[in-house]
C-alpha cells in the first residue's frame, strides 16, 4: 500500500542557485581540444617509456600554460 506524502517544494533562493554556465568561444574550444590532444600524446609517450615522469610533468605544465588554464585547474602539476 503506497501512501502519498505531501511535500512542499521551495524554489531555491538566489544564493543557492548554481552559477550560469558561460558559453565558450570557438577559440577557447579549439584551445581546449588542442590541450586534450597534447595531453593524450604526452600520456602515450610516457606509457611507452619515451618520457620520464619528470619530463611528463614539465610538458603537461607547459601544455596547461599554452592551451588551457581552465582545464589546468583539474590537474595537479
Amino acid at each position: 500500500m503506497d501512501k502519498k506524502k505531501n511535500v512542499t517544494l521551495c524554489p531555491p533562493t538566489l544564493e543557492e542557485q548554481p552559477p550560469v554556465a558561460q558559453r565558450m568561444t570557438e577559440a577557447e574550444l579549439k584551445r581546449e581540444w588542442q590541450f586534450f590532444r597534447a595531453s593524450a600524446l604526452a600520456g602515450r609517450l610516457r606509457e611507452t617509456g619515451l618520457l620520464s615522469t619528470d619530463e611528463y610533468r614539465l610538458l603537461m605544465a607547459e601544455n596547461i600554460k599554452a592551451f588551457s588554464p581552465k582545464l589546468g585547474k583539474l590537474y595537479d602539476f
